[in-house]
């Protein structure tokens, strides 16, 4: 992280909607699952 703010600022925001790592198989299956049955509370429904 020093490296990285040395030259310009780092910045950050609060996020209050839904969040999921996918960084293991496991994780999307799950998320897979999820859109799948219609139940991504990230998609957009229109």
């Amino acid at each position: 992280m020093e490296a990285l703010s040395r030259n310009d600022p780092l910045h950050s925001f609060k996020h209050c909607g839904y969040w999921q790592p996918m960084d293991t198989l496991r994780d999307c299956q799950r998320l897979g699952d999820l859109w799948q049955q219609g139940r991504a509370p990230w998609k957009i429904w229109s």
